[in-house]
């Protein structure tokens, strides 16, 4: 509970994330061991099996109703492990974010975890959490689709809809911009033990929205740095994904497979891989927010110290 800058909020969450790594990692990694799997099913489903039934589909398609159920059940099949594999996301920074609030009542991270203490209750405060900013964003960019969906006549004609177009791009910022204090107000709501998501927000949005250009300044350079490790290590799943929906869909113009053996379990362990290390990258941009909201805080209990101290 610090005012800091920019940069010295940028340099204190990436100090403690990279210093209590050994620490965080110890408390975390079956979690994120657990969702890496879930991704690493999801992906092979996805990767292989989804692009190897497009091709049969492809390949017969006057008879591509008899595969109907063998579709519906892989989108079944996709759509179940990618859920359990977002539940699975939410676990693990739930247990990151109790980690977080550890140090901010004792001034450091514990050694140990405490495998199901405090975890439960965190873990169900992150699902509502991350439930209502779904919400949230929902209802702020159902109303940008909803007029683009009523003005898609630009979409077809964008020279002769400027206005509409130039209106559309103003709701879209207008509706990130009005986000964006959002990302205070819930580090502070998983940051309480009492208050609710709702309560939280209506009492210190407008704390966030005063100081939307330092949210704003944190956040684009969190994530332009987690993006360019994010997208390094996403290159190996990347040529995967590609080299399989080639391969299949050469097949559909008469072309060998031409894929090993082993092409299922390779892709499998790069998902699995690629989503153990993701998961720690970004993890990182909750301890950047978990500092940024502190000096939020600290700056308004600041400012309220010196009204005080005026009025008497």
């Amino acid at each position: 509970m610090k005012s800091r800058s920019y940069s010295s909020v940028l340099r204190a969450g990436l100090g403690l994330y990279t210093g209590q790594f050994r620490r965080i990692f110890r408390s975390t990694w079956v979690t994120a061991l657990v969702y890496s799997l879930l991704c690493g099913a999801a992906g092979t489903a996805s990767l292989i099996y989804w692009p190897s039934l497009i091709s049969k589909i492809l390949q017969h398609l006057p008879t591509a109703v008899d595969f109907e159920q063998e579709y519906m059940q892989l989108l079944c099949t996709i759509c179940t492990l990618v859920l359990l594999a977002f539940l699975g996301n939410i676990v693990f920074y739930a247990y990151g974010y109790q980690l977080l609030k550890q140090h901010q009542q004792t001034g450091s991270i514990p050694t140990r975890p405490r495998m199901f203490h405090w975890e439960g209750r965190m873990i169900w405060r992150t699902f509502k959490m991350t439930c209502c900013h779904m919400l949230l964003g929902g209802i702020a960019y159902g109303l940008v689709a909803a007029f683009i969906y009523y003005r898609r006549d630009m979409l077809t004609a964008p020279q002769d809809h400027i206005v509409p177009l130039v209106t559309a791009l103003i709701l879209l910022i207008t509706m990130s911009s009005a986000l964006l204090p959002t990302l205070y107000t819930s580090t502070k709501y998983l940051m309480s033990d009492n208050t609710g998501f709702w309560t939280t927000l209506l009492r210190n949005y407008q704390f966030g929205f005063f100081r939307w250009g330092y949210i704003f300044v944190i956040v684009v350079a969190t994530l332009l740095l987690l993006t360019l490790f994010s997208c390094v290590m996403d290159i190996p799943q990347f040529i995967i994904s590609q080299a399989n929906w080639a391969a299949r869909m050469g097949v559909v113009g008469g072309d060998p497979l031409g894929m090993p053996s082993y092409m299922t379990a390779l892709t499998f362990a790069t998902s699995a891989v690629t989503a153990f290390i993701q998961s720690y990258i970004w993890l990182t941009a909750c301890f950047v927010l978990y500092y940024m909201y502190g000096a939020i805080d600290q700056r308004e209990a600041e400012k309220q110290q010196a009204k005080n101290k005026y009025n008497v």
